[in-house]
């Protein structure tokens, strides 16, 4: 178990700064700006009404939530230690959570999947939607179907939800997708609306459920997203592949479920927003996530191609009735690139309008990528460099969440990976705007990354994506001698190979001198 808490170190700090940035971690946030939760998914990430945090996800025996207080460290008092271990459904192995929302109660709905080995036609086995409602202290809800949960069995294939959704009269929509595995990506995207003491809402679509199938010859409709409207209609986001095209889906439906006609093309909107380079072929265009503006627009992020056939973070803002807002960006779309592959999966919307869309970079190392603009699209130079910040804890990031505390401080749940190959759940920290707030650490000019870390032989890599020039060195043991020096041109070689094998286990400074730049890394010698 040590080497999950000395994880918390591998992040770049500078001791005698006193200046937080906007996009550097915040250090009065759990270690470094960091919580990383031991053996876990953390899927879906909610803010409670004294900033406090709850984390949905999954751990080798079922569903898990996790509280956190709002600087990061485990809120003791719930559950367990700060853990509810829910597991798995009698009669179900691997149920897991996806998401998660908050009744104005404070009772929370926890969306899902229960998987069982039951053999039909199409597998050896099959997953339903799992929907749950717990009571603040995290205890089950007897009043919602008199067990605290629901298992729909959408089409006996592999479904699961992905986003949920509470009306103010009580009733919960969940949208979700069930996956026929023979053929892969074939997909139905399903709403399904419970009413308050968790019975199907037999008003809603058919007798409760909803096919969302937007026509004109969809094949494969994914929903990644969806979210409810003052006036109760609810949008849909997410992806059509017609073949081995790919497109931006939305959808909007009334409160019955059917389609509201004034939006889009009679209820549907669907386009691509990218093509092969040489314009003949259609590249891949998708949703992730979405919000509504207080205007009654909508901001729909996801991913698409740039230039070249690298994924690029994509924006796209609509009017009220579906069509692009073309004074947004470049005519209603905005593509950044940020690494190599880059997937935006989650947005929020800060108290001054500015966007904070993150998700991940897959090259050279998935890691985190997050990307901030003003209200009108243009990149906001104040946070991060030039708009966007990459930042790697242990290995293989990925950002799944986000929220805005009351303090305007972003907080992104996702996933790592330790040195050892263990998979964990992971809460961050970044700061929004500049401040002078106590005694802060702030990350150097250049971001600098090392990896693995803790390192079980002495052997990691010094990297960087934004430092072009020449670095010089300092391995410093925590007596403060040198234990190691060397250089390193990080414009012709981004990567430089260390081997601190030799030298006794503990924890050491790496210090890196970049220009002007002084940076200093806490590595782990195992």
């Amino acid at each position: 178990m040590r080497y999950f808490f000395l994880l918390f170190l591998l992040h770049p700090f500078i001791s005698s700064a006193q200046v937080h940035y906007a996009g550097s971690l915040d250090s009065s946030f759990g270690a470094n700006g960091a919580a990383i939760i031991a053996n876990i998914t953390a899927n879906a990430l909610v803010v409670t009404t004294d900033d406090k945090l709850l984390v949905a996800g999954a751990d080798s025996k079922g569903v898990i939530v996790t509280r956190y207080n709002k600087d990061g460290n485990i809120d003791p008092i719930f559950c367990v230690n700060g853990t509810d271990h829910i597991g798995n459904v009698p009669g179900y192995t691997g149920c897991y959570a996806t998401c998660i929302l908050l009744q104005p109660d404070g009772k929370m709905v926890i969306g899902g999947a229960a998987t069982d080995t039951t053999q039909n036609v199409y597998t050896t086995t099959h997953s339903n939607y799992l929907t749950m409602r717990l009571m603040p202290n995290g205890t089950l809800d007897t009043s919602f179907n008199k067990t605290g949960l629901v298992i729909t069995d959408v089409y006996r294939l592999q479904d699961h939800i992905i986003a949920l959704a509470l009306q103010p009269d009580g009733k919960i929509i969940t949208c979700g997708v069930s996956v026929d595995p023979i053929y892969g990506s074939s997909a139905l995207t399903i709403l399904i609306r419970y009413n308050g003491d968790g019975s199907l809402d037999t008003t809603f679509g058919n007798m409760g459920k909803l096919n969302a199938y937007p026509g004109s010859g969809a094949t494969y409709p994914t929903g990644n997203a969806m979210f409810l409207q003052p006036d109760g209609n609810i949008v849909v986001g997410g992806t059509e592949q017609d073949e081995a095209d790919f497109y931006v889906l939305l959808m909007r439906f009334n409160t019955n479920g059917t389609f509201d006609v004034s939006f889009g093309s009679r209820g549907v909107v669907k386009e691509r927003l990218a093509y092969w380079s040489d314009g003949d072929y259609p590249c891949y265009s998708g949703v992730n996530a979405m919000q509504l503006l207080p205007d009654g627009k909508i901001l729909a992020v996801g991913s698409t191609y740039g230039v070249d056939t690298s994924l690029d973070f994509a924006l796209v803002k609509y009017n009220a009735d579906g069509t692009r807002d073309t004074t947004f960006g470049n005519d209603g779309i905005i593509k950044t690139n940020i690494g190599d592959g880059d997937i935006a999966s989650c947005i929020a919307i800060e108290p001054d309008g500015k966007i904070v869309v993150a998700g991940r970079a897959e090259k050279p190392e998935n890691m985190q990528a997050i990307a901030r603009y003003n209200p009108d699209g243009t990149p906001d130079g104040t946070f991060g460099k030039g708009g966007e910040v990459i930042k790697l804890i242990g290995t293989q990031n990925t950002m799944n969440s986000i929220q805005i505390q009351s303090s305007g401080k972003i907080v992104l749940a996702g996933n790592m990976q330790t040195s050892s190959g263990n998979e964990c759940g992971l809460l961050v920290r970044y700061q929004y705007d500049e401040n002078t707030e106590g005694s802060i650490n702030t990350p150097g000019l250049f971001d600098f990354n090392i990896y693995p870390n803790p390192t079980p032989n002495g052997m990691f890599t010094i990297s960087t994506q934004t430092y072009k020039g020449v670095a010089n060195i300092q391995i410093i043991d925590m007596l403060g001698r040198k234990a190691w020096t060397g250089v390193n041109d990080f414009g012709t070689n981004a990567k430089m190979p260390v081997n601190i094998g030799a030298y006794a286990a503990g924890v050491y400074d790496v210090k890196i001198m970049a220009g002007t730049d002084v940076q200093v890394v806490k590595v782990v010698r195992e």
